[in-house]
């Protein structure tokens, strides 16, 4: 029994991390679909969807110039935290540790993954990464406040906070938890927030590309 146990725990363990090594590769291609996408908007070309990946890796390879460890330390921090909230997900493999956590945890560790990052900016010294700081605090208290009460509206519904059970559908509903008109409303703002979270025009004030681009 011992055994099959801690063998449960590696296979969750690995399933796990296969998920959010996913979620990492993802991420950049869809970035990379999306710069495709545009580009023949334009009628140009464009870059390959692996651009992203290839402009990720260069960058990694690229000296560190943190000016503190502080700053330097931050980021990793802010990864370990979106990584432990990826891991509550089910997603490919549908292995999560959802069921040791609830839908305040999950907002608590998204958000602070961006507090990090903000406190890493100001801690650079840079004045201008100081400014994108502020920013970025100021999206997040606008985002978080409505990712709050979408979080509310899940809890609600499923009359629960655990996530485990929020996430898979329940058979025995009345009605499937899809045509309700509050989780319609729901997915409709989720994406809205899902754009703005994105750093997508008009808002991606906390990058300045406007003032970059103007000089």
């Amino acid at each position: 029994m011992v055994l099959e146990k801690y063998i449960d725990i590696v296979l969750l363990t690995c399933f796990i991390g296969i998920n959010i090594a996913i979620a990492m590769v993802l991420a950049p291609l869809l970035d990379g679909v999306e710069r495709k996408i545009r580009a023949r908007l334009q009628n140009r070309k464009g870059p390959p969807i692996t651009q992203t990946i290839y402009d990720l890796s260069k960058l990694y390879k690229k000296k560190s110039s943190a000016t503190s460890r502080l700053h330097a330390l931050l980021p990793y921090i802010a990864f370990v935290h979106v990584a432990i909230a990826l891991a509550f997900l089910p997603s490919v493999l549908r292995a999560s540790i959802s069921v040791y956590g609830d839908v305040v945890l999950f907002i608590y560790l998204v958000s602070a993954s961006v507090v990090y990052i903000a406190i890493g900016s100001i801690a650079s010294g840079n004045p201008f990464a100081g400014i994108g700081a502020s920013r970025e605090i100021s999206m997040l208290m606008i985002i978080e406040f409505i990712f709050a009460l979408i979080a509310s509206t899940l809890a609600i519904t499923h009359r629960t906070l655990v996530l485990s059970n929020i996430l898979p559908m329940n058979i025995y509903m009345d009605k499937p938890p899809f045509l309700k008109p509050s989780l319609i409303m729901l997915v409709v703002i989720l994406a809205i927030l899902i754009y703005i979270e994105s750093l997508r025009f008009p808002f991606e004030l906390a990058e300045a590309e406007p003032e970059l681009a103007s000089g």
